[in-house]
């Protein structure tokens, strides 16, 4: 996997603890020195966490100097640098940059315990509108939100496509959510509804959420010239979401890997 040529996608599997992230670094260094041809090609390793930068860094400082003699080619750069960042960050500085576009001043990204007393207050509204549907209780309010989460998260900002999803995957111990949501109920308007009002309510107090974060900041990437990688490696990637699969397409120049 190492020393194969670049491909448009390509994934390695394994357990913790098996080197995946230190045959990442290896990847990078490999197409750094034979796959750069250009002074503005680049290698982006993504990561989840902050506190794991400084661990890849010293992995991969220690991997160059190993391979210096290894991976030299004709391509080989001593100025080019492999960039290790989180998604987080990248999304954060586009956000800024959609701020001060639009003149934004006054947004505050919301604390988890001002989002549930906002999403209480929703609950017992659309409570009104649909008295008979036992799920729109307060005792599960983390249950909704986390909703309101995945719903942003894969981008289904329209009705349709949130009442017609495949909802899987998600499990709920008794007394903290329902079961199960079925397509097209009128459980998936109501929760539909309740993130429209939740956010009709983050507006009105000048917050924002981290997932309007990552959407305003995707609509600014697409619109701006941004830097631009020929590779990008990602570690962990069972962290992202399809937004932030989005964002990572948006930095992609050339081929993937």
């Amino acid at each position: 996997m190492i020393h194969s040529k670049p491909s448009r996608y390509s994934l390695v599997r394994g357990a913790k603890g098996t080197g995946k992230t230190t045959a990442a670094i290896y990847r990078s260094l490999y197409l750094k020195n034979n796959y750069c041809l250009y002074e503005e090609d680049k290698v982006l390793i993504l990561t989840s966490k902050d506190e794991d930068i400084n661990y890849i860094e010293d992995i991969y400082e220690a991997a160059e100097e190993k391979t210096r003699f290894e991976y030299l080619s004709l391509f080989s750069n001593e100025k080019r640098k492999t960039h290790v960042l989180t998604l987080e960050s990248i999304m954060y500085k586009y956000f800024l940059k959609y701020k001060e576009k639009n003149k934004i001043t006054n947004k505050t990204i919301i604390e988890n315990d001002k989002k549930s007393i906002i999403m209480n207050e929703c609950i017992i509204k659309v409570k009104e509108s649909y008295p008979r549907l036992r799920i729109l209780h307060i005792n599960y309010t983390q249950f909704f939100i986390d909703e309101v989460k995945w719903i942003k998260s894969c981008n289904y900002l329209k009705s349709d496509l949130y009442l017609q999803a495949s909802r899987i995957g998600r499990k709920c111990e008794k007394g903290q959510g329902p079961q199960r949501i079925n397509k097209n109920s009128t459980a998936r308007r109501a929760i539909y509804e309740l993130m429209i009002m939740y956010n009709e309510k983050l507006n009105l107090e000048n917050f924002i959420d981290n997932e309007d974060v990552n959407i305003h900041a995707l609509k600014m990437l697409q619109s701006v010239s941004v830097d631009k990688y020929t590779h990008i490696i990602i570690d962990k990637t069972e962290n992202l979401t399809k937004r932030s699969e989005e964002h990572t397409s948006e930095l992609q120049s050339q081929d993937a890997s």
